[in-house]
């Protein structure tokens, strides 16, 4: 059954959008394959356009009103929250880096492990989030 028949999307999400299901739902039998990178610099670009609509959805100055930041609200809602906290701390591409290379064991992968906790260790988002705050300052004094 298509997504809009049996749920609706939450929020206005550019990627990894949030489904909420009215009813029951079940587990899939089988795992569900899902090949979503045909190359290395298809990935390279995947990953830069993520992090680029994830720096302005953490640079929000109004809450969404579909999906606020809360601790102790849906998982979705506690990702957006965790998130904006880990943002603000210094050093988090580091701290990022380390949980998924070693707490989540991406090193266990080899090459391919190093390289996704590398791209996925959140540098692109914070280089991004001062880039638009600088841009944003530099518009002010205009």
């Amino acid at each position: 059954m298509p997504p809009e028949r049996s749920g609706r999307f939450h929020g206005r999400h550019e990627v990894h959008e949030h489904v909420v299901v009215e009813g029951a739902t079940a587990k899939l039998r089988n795992p569900l394959i899902h090949h979503n990178v045909e190359s290395l610099s298809r990935y390279i670009q995947k990953h830069d356009e993520y992090s680029n609509w994830e720096s302005h959805v953490l640079l929000q100055r109004t809450e969404d009103k579909e999906l606020p930041p809360s601790l102790f609200g849906t998982q979705a809602q506690r990702r957006r929250w965790l998130k904006r906290k880990l943002f603000a701390a210094p050093g988090s591409p580091v701290l990022l880096f380390l949980y998924r290379y070693v707490v989540r064991f991406g090193f266990l992968d080899g090459v391919p492990g190093l390289i996704y906790c590398g791209f996925s260790g959140g540098s692109n988002v914070s280089h991004q989030i001062q880039d638009l705050r600088t841009e944003t300052k530099a518009e002010a004094k205009e």
